[in-house]
Formats: C-alpha cells, structure tokens, sequence
C-alpha cells in the first residue's frame, strides 16, 4: 500500500521542485513569516514544498506566480491547521490567568479561567474557516487587522467585519467571563468622543 508520506517522486519532478524552491523560498518564506512567525514560517514552507512534489502534475503546470500562491495557500492552511490542534495555548492562558486574578493563583480565578479560555477555544473552533483564522491571528498571535489583511489576502474592512461578528457570537455564546476579544481601541475612541 502507497501512502503520501511513503510515495517516491521521480528525478524530474525533484529536479523541478528544487529550482522552484530556489526560484520562489524567499518570497513564501517571507509571506509566511508574516503569517506564522520567524520560528514556524520555515517549517511551513518546507511542508508546503513537499506538498508540491507530491502533487506535482496539479502545481507544475501553473505560472510562477500560480505556484508561488500555491505555495502560500498550503503553508496558510496548515498554520491554520496547526493552530486548531495547539491544545497548549500558554501565552494566551496567562493573559486569562491575569484577566481574572487579582491575588496570585487564586484557585477559583484560575479555574474559572480556564473554563473560559476552553469555552472560547470551541466556540472560535465552530466559526467558519475565515471568521476563526482572523479571530485567532488577532487574538492569539496579537496580529493589527492591517497584518491580518495581508497575511490572508483579505481587505482590512473584511477583518474588521470577521473580528466584529467573532466577537459578539463570543460574547453572546461565553458571556461576562469573556477573557479577551474586547477591542482595545474602541473604550480609547468612546471618551474620546465623549470628552
């Protein structure tokens, strides 16, 4: 039985993929740093690369720029992918542990925390592939909508629509122990309309 992992690509097909990894790496590199930071950007343009070769009669026959977007398409869904299955979601763990503690580990605080940080992971794991990856660019790598924009190719107005509508079927499905997702600059805008 031949698998993905286990099929073997022909010597024209590596020759092809690795003049396409020298001709196009840095640009999907680079566009996929701005995705998945310096740390897992590499690894997910060498999966994407594998990808390629294995699925070369459907990428080979495309521009350039065609396989260079290929390129970027499947090393973006698997950050995504990845980040579906992080279970870990330290960085964002402490941010609620901070949210909700007032005296240093407070057991009730931080058990009510968690509760919320896993009710918000499955209510953002629910929401329509678009919708979760701006929600968790936003709130889980701390990405500004303008980077977000770029790192999905979708307009900023489209980023500020998917945040909107994640953030009230958050607060509509987790309520008052919604740990983030609150807009920063928005209680910055209403006193200053108000003053």
């Amino acid at each position: 039985m031949t698998t993905e992992h286990t099929r073997r690509i022909s010597a024209d097909v590596a020759d092809a993929v690795t003049g396409l990894y020298r001709t196009a790496y840095r640009d999907v590199l680079r566009s996929t740093t701005v995705l998945a930071g310096a740390a897992d950007a590499p690894d997910l343009v060498q999966y994407a690369f594998q990808k390629a070769a294995l699925k070369w009669a459907e990428v080979g026959s495309r521009s350039l720029d065609g396989q260079k977007a290929w390129l970027r398409t499947v090393a973006r869904n698997r950050f995504i992918d990845d980040l579906r299955r992080d279970v870990h979601f330290d960085e964002l763990h402490f941010q609620v542990c901070e949210h909700y503690t007032i005296a240093p580990h407070n057991p009730a605080d931080v058990t009510v925390a968690r509760a919320a940080l896993e009710r918000c992971w499955a209510v953002i794991s629910a929401m329509p592939r678009s919708q979760r990856a701006v929600a968790v660019l936003a709130w889980r790598e701390g990405l500004a909508p303008a980077e977000i924009s770029r790192s999905l190719g979708i307009s900023p107005a489209t980023v500020r629509v998917h945040l909107h509508k994640a953030r009230l079927r958050l607060g509509a499905e987790v309520g008052e122990h919604l740990p983030f997702a609150q807009p920063a600059a928005e209680g910055t805008a209403q006193k200053r309309r108000a003053s």
